[in-house]
This record gives C-alpha cells, structure tokens and sequence, in this order.
C-alpha cells in the first residue's frame, strides 16, 4: 500500500510503533507491515521516528514538491530488490537490445 500525504498540516509520527497520520480532521493509524511508499509533499510534519521506522520495514520515503515530481528520496540500506534491479540493468546493458 501507498500512503500520499498531501494536506499542508498533516502529522505524521510513530506511536507504539505505528505510523499514526493527524490532521485538524482526523487521525489514522497505519501498520507498518502493510505500506510500501510514503509519499509526503510541502508541509507535513514528520518526526525522525517515521524515517527510522520506514528504514526498519524498508519503506521507500518519497519527498515531491507541488506537481508531484520527486525531489528527495529515503530508503534502507540493506540490500532488497535494489541489487536485483542492478544485476537485471547489467545483464540487459550486456545484451544485443540494450
């Protein structure tokens, strides 16, 4: 699952391990176990928790500005997928296609 947080005001914060996503509004709460990308853009708060726990379940932590094009990016340093994307990139550069 994705979660695109895009409401200038919006918290995002770990509580008892758990990202929890607050706004004047409302508040979720989201297991780790089940998100794949955070998306943030302009104006949300984050604390350093949420990096930590993202990097812990390697969530891929997208920072976009107002047109939704990518500006920062954070994710783990363990090798995942990662080194199967590269070993795949090297193969095809290798190959008569590429």
């Amino acid at each position: 699952m994705e979660l695109n947080i895009q409401q200038a005001g919006t918290r995002l914060l770990i509580r008892k391990g758990i990202f929890e996503v607050s706004n004047k509004d409302c508040t979720h709460k989201i297991s780790p176990e089940k998100l794949e990308r955070i998306v943030i853009s302009k104006g949300i708060g984050l604390s350093s928790d949420v990096i930590f726990k993202a990097v812990e379940h390697q969530i891929d932590l997208l920072v976009v500005d107002g047109t939704g094009q990518p500006q920062a990016r954070v994710w783990s340093h363990k090798l995942g997928s990662i080194s199967t994307i590269r070993k795949h990139h090297l193969h095809f550069c290798q190959s008569a296609a590429g």
